[in-house]
């Protein structure tokens, strides 16, 4: 979507008091798709705080012209050159309210989400998280997006895990869990959501889709992420039920390779089927959707297939090398499973024009209409966009 020259909103909405954080990349072509989502909300987030990692002079020029939703308060924190986890732990600190919802660039948010978010933070939960539908233009696409998003009937409340994506929480479970691991350059949001869970956070999930994104358009972006996810867990000393089931079918299939017996062909076929069903059950439920007959049903099944068993196999090595890091760097002052690794000298990660001290604004109640205006936090000169 190409950067307006003034985004204004004419929707009349509600307030929740939460905080939506979003982290800028450059360049940032997404920006105002996601704008856009947050305008067209059934409920407004009463602070919007964006930190930019640094945006290209463009991209900063027009949020200098954005226009938020009347009420809705913006805070910009320049912080150039940090990692992704390293800037929402910043945004979390800055922030003025107690609950923080976290959204990424090239999701599309449905309109209802952050009111659901809210009526479920209202009602105690620690933190919410939902399904993103996974869309594409290819085969392999669709395949990626089949297997990275279970169907409601896989997912357990007790185990589930929010996969990246937009996320909400509270101030307190973040701190319990010592923050996004800022030592982590990538893989940062299944650690966190890892460590999460295993707190004993109560992580209440929207039933229906939250928003949609399109999955990576080759295999080896896919395969990258794979990487990146297993190497991240391998860092942080976690495992997952389906990594585990993973490495021991793997481990099992060595073995009996290795023996060269009659029977190996049929154990290998036996582990395959039992770890590729629940993804096969998938594209079997789905099988009517073949996006008008472009995707047969076959060559969908041995995509999936083989998405599932390659992507896997490279989720295992990067555990593997995560391990073998997290042996080597053993001795570091590093807060293994979550938490930020914080230099000796703070100065060293506080944001470039250290905002740490400045004073909120009167906060905002119920859904009425909270703090008017907007205020820049950083390097910028600030912007009263009232």
């Amino acid at each position: 979507m190409a950067e307006p020259d003034n985004i204004r909103f004419t929707g009349i909405g509600t307030f929740a008091p939460m905080t939506l954080v979003l982290v800028l990349r450059s360049p940032a072509p997404d920006l105002w798709d996601l704008l856009s989502c947050v305008e067209q909300q059934r409920m407004w987030p009463a602070e919007l705080l964006i930190v930019d990692r640094g945006c290209s002079a463009v991209t900063v020029a027009g949020l200098h012209r954005w226009v938020p939703p009347p009420g809705v308060t913006v805070k910009v924190v320049d912080a150039p050159g940090v990692s992704i986890a390293h800037a929402r732990n910043l945004a979390v600190e800055s922030a003025h309210y107690d609950h923080i919802a976290v959204a990424d660039l090239g999701v599309h948010l449905h309109r209802d989400w952050l009111a659901e978010v809210w009526r479920r933070l209202g009602a105690g939960a620690d933190a919410v998280t939902g399904l993103i539908e996974p869309v594409g233009r290819t085969l392999l696409q669709r395949a990626i997006g089949v297997v990275r998003t279970p169907s409601p009937g896989e997912i357990d409340l007790r185990t589930f895990l929010p996969q990246g994506g937009p996320v909400a929480f509270s101030k307190t479970v973040w701190d319990g869990v010592a923050g996004y691991p800022e030592w982590l350059e990538s893989g940062h949001d299944h650690v966190f959501a890892l460590t999460l869970r295993q707190s004993g956070a109560v992580i209440a999930l929207i039933p229906e889709t939250i928003g949609s994104a399109r999955s990576p358009e080759t295999l080896p972006r896919y395969l990258t992420d794979c990487w990146h996810t297993g190497n991240a867990a391998g860092r942080a000393g976690v495992t997952t039920r389906p990594g585990i089931t993973a490495a021991v079918l793997a481990g099992c299939t060595i073995i009996a390779a290795l023996k060269c017996q009659r029977s190996t062909g049929l154990f290998i076929l036996a582990g395959l089927s039992a770890h590729l069903r629940v993804f096969l059950k998938r594209v079997w439920l789905t099988r009517k959707d073949n996006n008008d007959g472009k995707d047969p049903f076959v060559a969908r099944l041995t995509t999936v297939a083989g998405v599932v068993l390659i992507g896997d196999t490279t989720r295992i090595a990067g555990y593997l090398a995560g391990l073998t890091a997290a042996a080597r760097t053993h001795g570091e002052d590093t807060v293994r499973s979550s938490g930020r690794r914080r230099p000796a000298d703070q100065d060293e990660w506080a944001p470039s024009t250290g905002n740490r001290d400045a004073q909120p604004a009167a906060p905002a109640t119920g859904t009425g209409d909270p703090r008017s205006g907007s205020s820049h936090v950083g390097g910028a000169p600030s912007d009263d966009r009232r």
